[in-house]
């Protein structure tokens, strides 16, 4: 979460809000309304899908663009798919690079107002 953070805060972006709780990331995401959030597909409680489908659900949440951040996927499966799943949600394999964050963050920004928060 850490090298994330910094990746982001080196794009620019410095308003970045963290959680290691699905639940808190709930209420912080309806608190804050980010342009983006990224999820980590394994977190304790329940999964990145679960938290997402939760997110998609709540109005104050539901168009919020969504970038997965996975170790359990390879960087050649993430590649095969382009990077997008059936959901239309963004997925990066870890280790991750600088400029992987970066297009997934244009990509979603893209789609949305601007940016704010991730």
């Amino acid at each position: 979460m850490k090298l994330l953070e910094a990746l982001v805060n080196s794009l620019g972006f410095h308003h970045v809000i963290k959680s290691l709780d699905p639940e808190e990331a709930l209420g912080l995401a309806e608190k804050h309304r980010p342009d983006v959030c990224m999820i980590d597909i394994m977190m304790p409680g329940m999964t990145g899908g679960q938290l997402r489908e939760e997110l998609k659900q709540r109005p104050a949440t539901g168009g919020i663009p969504v970038i997965f951040i996975s170790g359990i996927i390879s960087k050649k499966e993430a590649e095969s798919i382009g990077g997008r799943l059936a959901s239309g949600d963004t997925i990066i394999a870890k280790p991750f690079s600088r400029n992987e964050i970066s297009r997934a963050i244009k990509l979603a920004l893209s789609k949305g107002a601007g940016p704010q928060t991730y």
